[in-house]
C-alpha cells in the first residue's frame, strides 16, 4: 500500500510542477483582463469561456473520459481506443461551425467571425481533449500535464500582441484564445504520436459500443456539472447585466488558486485509484487518501481567507474591488466540488456512471431553482449560495451511494477540529482591522504547524 501511496505523489507531483507556469499564467492573466476589459467585457468574456466548457461534452458525447480510462486498461488496444475516439468525438465538434452561422443569424449577437473563431476552439478542444487524455492514460505524465504550459504561454503572448499592444478588447481576447488552441492542438499531435496510433481502419464498432455505454450517461453529467458550476453566471446576466458576471469572475479567480491543486490532485488521484482497484487494502488506501484530501483543502480554505481580500484590492482594477466579499462562499464551493471531484471518480473507476448523472442531476436542478429565488433578492451573493448548496446535495448523494464500491470511513475528530478552525476563520474574514487580520494569521499558522507532517509527505521523495 505505501507503493500505492508514493506513486499517488509521484503523479500529484509531476502534474503539479509541470502545470505551475500554466497556473501562474492564467492567474497573472486575470488581473489583465480586468485592466484592458470593461466589467461588462469580462462578464462576455466569462460567459464565452463557460460556454464553450459547456458545448465540448455535449458535441463529443464526452468521449474523451473513455479515452483516458480505456487506454488505461492493458486489456485494451491502444490504436483502436485512440482512432474509435477521434472518429466519434471530431465530427459533432465540427457540426459547430453549422451552429455559429445559425447563431449568428438567431442571437444576432458577435459578427460571424467572432462565432467562427468561437466554435474552431470548440472543435481543436475535442481534439486536444481526446489526445491529452490519451497520454494521460497511457500514463506520459508528463507529456500531459505541459500541453496546459504550452497553450498557457501561447495565450500570454497572443494577449500582449491583441489585448496591451492592439488594443483590441474582448476581441482580442477571442484571437488570443483560438491561436493558443492551434498551438496546444500541434503539440499534442506530436507528443501522442497521433500519426502511429491514429487510422480509420483501427476504428472498432465494439469499441465504439462500449465507449458509447460508457459515456452516455457521463454527458448529461458533465452538462449537469456545467449548470451548477456556471449557469449562475447566465443568470446574472440576465437579472443583473454582464458587469455583475464579470465581478463574479473575478471572485472566483482567488478561490480558483486552490482550485487548481484539486485539478492536479484529480488528474493524480483518477490513475492510481483505477490501478489500486484490486488491493486488498483498497478501502483503507481510499479513505485516507479522501481525509487527506479534505484536510488539505481546508488548510488551503485557511489561507485564502487570510490572503483573498489584499489580493482582490491590490491586482484588479478598483471596478471589480466588491469581489472580496463573495470569497468566502465561492471557496467553500471549491471544497465541496473537490470532495465531490474525489467520490465521483469512483463511478468512473468502477465502470459505472449512473451515479454520477442521478446524483449531479440533483444538485444541478437544486442550483437552477435557487438561483431563480436568491438572484433577484440578494444579488451576486444569491449566485454563490445557490451554488454551494447544489454542491452538498450532490456530495449527500455521493457519500451514501458510492458505498456500494467503497467504504469511505470520515475520521470524525480531525473533521471536527478543522470545520471549528474553518468557521472562526470565515466569521473573521467579514471584520475589519488588524486585530482580526492577524487572529487569521494565527490561525493559519496553527492548522500548518498542526498539520506539517502531512504538508511534508506531499514533497517527501521516499
Amino acid at each position: 500500500m505505501n507503493n500505492s501511496y508514493k506513486e499517488l505523489r509521484r503523479n500529484t507531483l509531476t502534474i503539479a510542477i509541470a502545470n505551475l507556469g500554466s497556473k501562474i499564467i492564467a492567474f497573472l492573466l486575470a488581473p489583465l483582463y480586468s485592466y484592458y476589459m470593461t466589467t461588462s467585457q469580462y462578464g462576455t468574456m466569462d460567459l464565452i469561456n463557460s460556454s464553450i466548457g459547456l458545448i465540448l461534452p455535449f458535441v463529443c458525447v464526452d468521449i474523451f473520459e473513455a479515452t483516458f480510462r480505456y487506454s488505461n486498461d492493458e486489456r485494451y488496444d491502444k490504436r483502436k481506443v485512440l482512432s474509435t475516439s477521434i472518429v466519434i468525438g471530431v465530427p459533432g465538434a465540427m457540426a459547430c461551425f453549422l451552429f455559429s452561422f445559425i447563431a449568428y443569424n438567431l442571437l444576432g449577437v458577435f459578427s460571424l467571425e467572432y462565432w467562427i473563431m468561437i466554435c474552431a476552439s470548440v472543435m481543436l478542444g475535442a481534439v486536444d481533449y481526446i489526445l491529452a487524455q490519451f497520454l494521460r492514460g497511457t500514463n506520459k505524465m508528463i507529456k500531459f500535464a505541459m500541453a496546459g504550459v504550452t497553450s498557457s504561454v501561447a495565450l500570454l503572448i497572443a494577449n500582449y500582441i491583441f489585448l496591451v499592444r492592439l488594443n483590441t478588447g474582448l476581441l482580442g481576447w477571442i484571437i488570443s484564445y483560438f491561436i493558443s488552441k492551434i498551438v496546444e492542438t500541434v503539440y499534442l499531435l506530436i507528443m501522442s504520436n497521433c500519426r502511429d496510433y491514429f487510422r480509420l481502419k483501427y476504428y472498432d464498432k465494439k469499441y465504439a459500443k462500449e465507449f458509447l455505454k460508457f459515456c452516455l450517461p457521463l454527458m448529461p453529467t458533465a452538462t449537469m456539472w456545467w449548470i451548477m458550476n456556471l449557469s449562475d453566471r447566465y443568470m446574472l446576466a440576465f437579472f443583473l447585466g454582464a458587469s455583475a458576471t464579470g465581478i463574479y469572475a473575478v471572485a472566483n479567480k482567488i478561490p480558483g488558486l486552490l482550485s487548481v491543486f484539486e485539478n492536479i490532485f484529480y488528474q493524480a488521484w483518477q490513475t492510481t485509484a483505477i490501478e489500486n482497484l484490486k488491493n486488498k487494502n483498497r478501502d483503507v488506501m481510499y479513505s485516507k487518501v479522501f481525509n487527506n484530501y479534505f484536510s488539505l483543502m481546508v488548510i488551503g480554505v485557511l489561507g485564502v481567507l487570510v490572503f483573498g481580500k489584499p489580493m482582490i484590492i491590490f491586482l484588479f482594477e478598483k471596478d471589480f474591488s466588491e469581489a472580496w466579499i463573495y470569497i468566502p462562499i465561492l471557496i467553500i464551493c471549491v471544497v465541496i466540488h473537490a470532495l465531490n471531484g474525489n467520490l465521483g471518480s469512483l463511478y468512473s473507476v468502477f465502470k459505472n456512471t449512473r451515479g454520477a448523472l442521478y446524483s449531479t442531476i440533483i444538485g444541478a436542478l437544486t442550483n437552477v431553482v435557487l438561483n431563480f429565488l436568491f438572484i433577484p433578492i440578494i444579488g451576486i451573493m444569491g449566485a454563490a449560495l445557490s451554488t454551494v448548496i447544489g454542491y452538498i446535495v450532490t456530495l449527500i448523494y455521493r457519500w451514501y451511494d458510492t458505498k456500494r464500491f467503497v467504504s469511505i470511513r470520515l475520521e470524525g475528530k480531525n473533521s471536527i477540529e478543522l470545520l471549528i478552525l474553518l468557521v472562526i476563520q470565515f466569521a473573521l474574514y467579514y471584520v475589519q482591522g488588524v486585530f482580526s487580520y492577524g487572529v487569521r494569521c494565527i490561525i493559519l499558522i496553527i492548522a500548518l504547524i498542526r498539520y506539517r507532517g502531512l504538508l511534508f509527505s506531499i514533497v517527501r521523495r521516499k
